[in-house]
This record gives structure tokens, sequence and C-alpha cells, in this order.
């Protein structure tokens, strides 16, 4: 179960995600859309996650709870982090996004 603190921040990070072409292609580990798919199946129905606005652009952290009798547990926190695309190289005089690593799109970081 996949819960949004941020609707807004998300539809800006999809709108970034789709005109980078990395939101829903099937054949790529770091599109958003399979980030965020795999964030809301994590452990079924007794997971939960909460998505929220990450410091870094274009990215979100996020907590992971498990069930505990009426309540939630906390498990562990961690974050979907953008990492830069060529057009994010720097060049513009700008840093660039979340560690510019070799991996272009999201990856889970825990």
């Amino acid at each position: 179960m996949l819960l949004i603190e941020n609707q807004q921040h998300l539809d800006t990070v999809v709108t970034h995600a789709k005109a980078i072409g990395m939101y829903d292609r099937n054949d790529i580990n770091g599109a958003l859309e399979n980030r965020l798919e795999y964030l809301d199946k994590y452990g079924g129905d007794r997971m939960r996650v909460t998505l929220f606005k990450d410091s870094a652009p274009f990215s979100f952290g996020f907590v992971i709870e498990q069930k505990a009798g009426d309540g939630w547990q906390h498990v562990f926190t961690g974050g979907l982090i953008f990492h830069g695309t060529p057009y994010d190289d720097g060049s513009d005089g700008k840093p660039p996004s979340a560690a510019n690593l070799r991996i272009h799109g999201w990856s889970i970081h825990t």
C-alpha cells in the first residue's frame, strides 16, 4: 500500500519523468512507474509505504511500516532518489540532482 503525503510533488515528478522518457518504460528498471509500483506492492497487505517530498530534486523519502496489532510499527526509512540524466549534468551552473551517478532514473535506497 502506497500513501502519498504530497500529491503536488508527485505530479511534478511524474511530469518530469514523462518529459525525459523515464516514466512508463518496462525495459528500464529505473523508470519511475516501475519504482512506484515496487513500493506500492512491497510486503503485501501487511506493509505500508508513506512517500514524502525529499530535498533532492525529483526525489522522495519514504517510511515503511508493518501492521502491529491495531496500529503500525516503523520498519525502516529510505529514499526513492532521482539520478541525473544527460540533461542534468550541472552544465547550466546548477548542481546536478541527487548523486549524479551512471544510473539514470530513480533508484531505491535504504
